[in-house]
């Protein structure tokens, strides 16, 4: 659920003013690029993505339905991105062609400065970070996250996030 000034802004927005947009951008924004940095772990990749994920949005922001939630819409929409990355690597591979990164590896200097939470989220392969970000940040349920990644049922997943919750306890000496 949205709140009065969100409402407005989004109302606004669906009007055609861009200025209202920006508004809702700069509010959800941060969120938006945190998943995609804590899912691919590449600053401008996040970067990129935030930016093609509020691109999206404004184009269809009529398709937001009356009393839904901004937040939940933007998530979709992020999941979406990052599922379309996750399978082509279209916007990795063109910021490695044009040299604005130089590897998908994260970069050392970045991850000093995260928790140690942080760190071990990082540290996951690829995949098993995506369901960790969907299911634990995101909140989306195994169920979910198995219609969206088809290669593993939905008990597969329970057990890969209890398995990273058992290693995250293990080594955040729980």
């Amino acid at each position: 659920m949205n709140n009065k000034y969100i409402t407005n802004l989004i109302e606004s927005a669906q009007k055609g003013n861009v200025n209202s947009f920006l508004q809702l951008a700069d509010v959800y924004s941060g969120n938006v690029y945190a998943i995609c940095l804590r899912t691919f772990t590449i600053p401008q990749l996040a970067e990129n993505l935030t930016i093609e994920v509020l691109n999206h949005a404004w184009h269809n922001l009529n398709h937001l339905r009356g009393n839904s939630s901004f937040q939940l819409w933007l998530n979709g929409i992020t999941v979406y991105f990052i599922l379309e990355e996750h399978r082509t690597k279209k916007c990795s591979d063109e910021l490695l062609e044009k040299k604005i990164i130089q590897s998908l590896e994260p970069d050392p200097a970045s991850i000093n400065a995260l928790s140690s939470l942080e760190k071990l989220i990082l540290d996951l392969p690829q995949e098993d970070r995506i369901m960790f970000v969907l299911h634990e940040i995101i909140g989306y349920s195994a169920s979910e996250i198995s219609d969206l990644l088809s290669k593993y049922r939905a008990d597969e997943i329970r057990n890969i996030i209890r398995s990273i919750r058992t290693h995250f306890i293990e080594e955040l000496k729980f």
